[in-house]
């Protein structure tokens, strides 16, 4: 790739955040703020943004290191069984969304590793924003 004076590579693509994507929504929504670099997949153009996912509670799936491509999601349209990026007042996470019977109002937030990290709870009304993740680049060291 070639250096273009802001980063690596073309403008050409979704924008690359070299830090948590726990604490994207912030760096993505300050104008101000650079991606590193762009990411030029055809099949992610659709996507909002990437960044690194630093935590395990998503592994397997999502293993802590891997790039992780979203696109924003409508609060009221969540496909349930899918993973999302989801940020509240409290909590800054990617977890699996699945229906909460006893309320429909509510929404379990489920790590895949659970034995590390616990299942949340929560009211859909308490999502500030949204992701659904829409790709994963997993980078493996031999």
């Amino acid at each position: 790739m070639l250096k273009d004076g802001d980063g690596y590579g073309s403008k050409r693509g979704i924008p690359f955040y070299n830090v948590d994507i726990a604490s994207v929504v912030e760096f993505h929504q300050q104008p101000t703020q650079k991606p590193l670099y762009y990411i030029d997949i055809p099949i992610f153009y659709g996507c909002d943004f990437a960044a690194l996912s630093t935590s395990s509670a998503m592994a397997p799936e999502i293993p802590a290191g891997a790039i992780v491509a979203i696109k924003q999601q409508e609060a009221g349209k969540i496909f349930p069984g899918e993973s999302y990026l989801i940020v509240t007042k409290d909590f800054s996470g990617i977890r699996t969304i699945l229906s909460y019977p006893e309320d429909p109002a509510k929404i379990r937030l489920v790590p895949k590793n659970l034995a590390d990290y616990d299942e949340m709870i929560i009211d859909t009304s308490e999502i500030k924003v949204l992701y659904l993740v829409k790709g994963i680049i997993i980078s493996k060291t031999l």
